[in-house]
This record gives C-alpha cells, sequence and structure tokens, in this order.
C-alpha cells in the first residue's frame, strides 16, 4: 500500500513542480500510512525516549534507557537532493537500510 502511494505515476513534477510534488507524495505517503496504522503522530515521538544529540542530517536516532531501544525517525525527504531520489524510493532506501544493518531495523520504529 505505502508504495502505491508513491507509485512514479503519481508524481507530476512538470505538472505541479518539484516542491508541490513532493509534497503530495508526503500527504499521500501519510494518509496510507494512517491507513495502515503505521502513522506515527509528531506529538508521539518524544516517547521513544532521549534525542541523542549527534544526528545525520536524514535522521534522529532517540535511545530509551529503560528498554535499552535505540529508535530512528527518517526524515525521508532530506537530502533527496543531493542523492538524487525521488519520493518512490523512499521505502525502498528504509528498506534497504534495515537489510544491511538488521539489528537497527530490529529497534527502528520509522
Amino acid at each position: 500500500m505505502l508504495e502505491e502511494a508513491l507509485s512514479a505515476q503519481q508524481l507530476r513534477v512538470g505538472e505541479h513542480g518539484e516542491g508541490d510534488s513532493l509534497r503530495l507524495a508526503s500527504d499521500r505517503l501519510i494518509a496510507t500510512a494512517k491507513e495502515t496504522g503505521d502513522y506515527i503522530v509528531p506529538s508521539g515521538i518524544s516517547e521513544f525516549g532521549e534525542l541523542k544529540r549527534k544526528q545525520s542530517g536524514e535522521s534522529a536516532v532517540y535511545f530509551d534507557a529503560k528498554a535499552g531501544v535505540f529508535t530512528k525517525v527518517k526524515n525521508p525527504a532530506a537530502k533527496s537532493a543531493l542523492k538524487r531520489t525521488s519520493p518512490s524510493d523512499w521505502l525502498y532506501e528504509h528498506i534497504i537500510h534495515n537489510i544491511l544493518f538488521p539489528k537497527a531495523a530490529m529497534s527502528s520504529r520509522a
């Protein structure tokens, strides 16, 4: 379902412009994530624990000391211009990261 929300046909950069196309793609992804129960409200992110000071520019990392769990919250559009990625790449980037770093995937929620 999430992949369908970000399909290439949905991205009409020439029709809407890059900024609007990214906003529309984000809106579709959020709506679909809400439907599937995968959406985390921004105010709920603080429940992941203490925000670690060192950040990547793409992600914020939280640590829950009681559970011993790190949670990475990634902005899928971050650095997309540098990486030359589009919204249709966002899910695959996350999946590939979790394959390469399976221990991070076990504690990652976003």
